[in-house]
């Protein structure tokens, strides 16, 4: 149904630490029904545990009518982007 991966990031600049939330999948026919904020909510749990400042993750381009909105609804906002250059 869902999938959910999660790390501790340190922050060395700022001294701090963010939980990560590097995956989170929902099956298309089991979404809708909650899973996907089950899964962000046990995340930020997760932060809390951990003393964590907060919580965050990357969404890409071409989610802004799909994911976006659903993070967003949990509070998110869009803080930059992500520069990337392959090698």
């Amino acid at each position: 149904m869902g999938l959910l991966g999660f790390r501790i990031r340190e922050n060395i600049e700022e001294r701090s630490r963010y939980g990560e939330v590097s995956v989170i999948v929902v099956d298309p026919d089991y979404q809708k029904q909650g899973i996907g904020r089950q899964l962000m909510s046990f995340a930020e749990q997760l932060s809390k545990e951990f003393n964590c400042r907060g919580t965050w993750l990357v969404s890409g381009f071409g989610r802004e009518a799909s994911a976006h909105p659903f993070y967003q609804s949990l509070g998110y906002i869009s803080t930059g982007y992500r520069f990337t250059k392959e090698i």
